[in-house]
């Protein structure tokens, strides 16, 4: 049965081909409609194709995974940084590598700078004035550097008396 469809179907197509040939026109894409025997085929003949297709790909893909991709050789000096967790304490460890040391970190650290002394008493300040910017180490010493409302308008020894009220008087500062 599908032998005789066949045999119609292409005594079809030849009688179509006379035709167009007859009217003077390019043949064109034959369109016919497959039977199933023609799609399994086709489908039987993609499915070789593509394992073809997958077998070179996956082959392709396992000589890129053997090849090792090394990272850019590092030429030249450099400093390497490592930081390692031992024993709840993080150790950071830096290399030189290549190069010599920097000439700073073989030098001696600068000496701490000396305690400010109060302006005031001469005791070890703990505090400093934001508006004059002197050290002071007490309440009393404050008020002295201040004057005794502990307005800003009060004499400081840097800048002079500033802008104390008409009739006041800055008081001076005495170290005791």
């Amino acid at each position: 049965m599908a032998a005789a469809k066949r045999q119609i179907e292409g005594e079809i197509a030849a009688q179509r081909a006379a035709r167009i040939a007859a009217q003077g026109r390019s043949k064109g894409v034959e369109m016919r409609r497959l039977t199933q025997e023609d799609i399994l085929a086709e489908a039987k003949q993609t499915e070789l194709i593509n394992r073809a297709s997958l077998e070179m790909m996956l082959r392709v893909e396992e000589q890129k995974r053997k090849t090792i991709v090394r990272e850019r050789a590092c030429d030249g000096p450099r400093v390497r940084t490592k930081s390692a967790l031992v024993d709840n304490a993080v150790v950071n460890t830096i290399t030189f590598v290549d190069c010599e040391l920097p000439p700073c970190i073989d030098d001696v650290a600068p000496d701490y700078p000396a305690a400010a002394k109060c302006a005031v008493t001469g005791q070890p300040a703990k505090y400093l004035d934001p508006v004059s910017g002197s050290p002071y180490a007490t309440l009393e010493a404050f008020r002295m550097l201040r004057g005794r409302s502990g307005r800003r308008s009060s004499y400081t020894p840097a800048l002079g008396p500033t802008s104390a009220p008409e009739g006041t008087q800055p008081l001076p500062v005495h170290e005791l």
